[in-house]
């Protein structure tokens, strides 16, 4: 429990067996906290890695077919995604971006 309290006497002050409190209350314990944040950070940083493995595949793809200029690099996908989400005439904006991705002939 925390600071130190005794399970046994907490559940007792508030009416409950320690089963119902550790059940109904345990999640809140920095110890369950500490390893459900490190979960959730283990999953975040695997998820970052898988996407940006499958976005260089695609960007290398898009380059060696010639439909993407060779410079493309993934952190420029950040400039893409903002024009797609830039105000009322986002489709312009993405449009005009996307046109200056594509190689030149």
């Amino acid at each position: 429990m925390q600071l130190g309290t005794d399970p046994w006497e907490a559940a007792g002050f508030l009416g409950m067996s320690v089963k119902v409190l550790i059940d109904t209350y345990g999640h809140h314990h920095p110890d369950y906290m500490k390893e459900a944040a490190g979960a959730i950070t283990k999953k975040r940083e695997t998820a970052k890695r898988v996407v940006g493995e499958r976005m260089e595949r695609i960007i290398t793809r898009a380059q060696e077919s010639g439909q993407l200029r060779a410079d493309f690099r993934g952190p420029d996908l950040a400039a893409v995604f903002g024009a797609a989400l830039a105000g009322p005439d986002w489709r312009r904006g993405l449009s005009l971006i996307l046109d200056g991705l594509r190689a030149k002939d």
